[in-house]
């Protein structure tokens, strides 16, 4: 899911795909012809499992240095760029403070060489789901997940794009995935209308 310039809202992607019952020979010649278009684009994208075999190792790791997400992500984007926005968790106060007692303070993280990105479920309720979380996946948190099957199986290992990394946040109801070649924590401000205007300025 991604968007140009805009603030992207958590959406289900888990639909990406939906399975079909029956054979071509029953379905109406309309949806025939749609499912040969669509087999003839296929073939001509790169493939790109968002959901990868696990296989091979993903050891996900924690971003210490990133304030600790809680709520309230949302996404400014442009073809190569993102910048996440978020609400602070209250552990994390006092670490990036310090703040005014009535402040709701917002952290932002621009990612850099951006190839995918998505944001929606599983929120925290149901984070067991994430194919991710028997490797350490982990509520409220920033992680890195290095030796990324999702990396390996979406893009040619030998091309320049190899130093694509795979990052993983996890909030109350979303978990935000991005591939980029880096990311950098572009700032700590009081409040969520503070964080949306410097991510448009930061974007654009």
């Amino acid at each position: 899911m991604s968007t140009i310039r805009g603030i992207v809202r958590p959406i289900d992607p888990m639909g990406v795909t939906h399975g079909h019952t029956g054979t071509d020979s029953h379905a109406p010649r309309e949806v025939r012809n749609y499912r040969r278009k669509r087999g003839r684009i296929a073939q001509r994208q790169p493939s790109m499992n968002i959901n990868p075999d696990l296989s091979q190792q993903d050891e996900v790791v924690l971003l210490d240095a990133v304030p600790g997400p809680a709520c309230e992500p949302f996404l400014v984007a442009s073809e190569r760029r993102i910048a996440l926005s978020y609400r602070i968790a209250d552990a994390d106060f006092e670490r990036f403070g310090p703040f005014d007692d009535d402040a709701e303070p917002y952290c932002m993280i621009l990612f850099t060489g951006t190839d995918f990105h998505r944001l929606g479920p599983p929120g925290d309720d149901a984070l067991d789901m994430h194919p991710l979380a028997s490797r350490g996946l982990q509520s409220y948190s920033a992680h890195e997940v290095v030796n990324s099957s999702l990396v390996a199986e979406g893009w040619d290992v030998a091309s320049p794009q190899a130093s694509l990394r795979h990052f993983v946040f996890t909030f109350m109801d979303a978990t935000f995935e991005c591939v980029a070649v880096d990311y950098t924590v572009a700032g700590v401000f009081g409040s969520g209308d503070i964080a949306a205007r410097e991510a448009f300025a930061l974007v654009r």
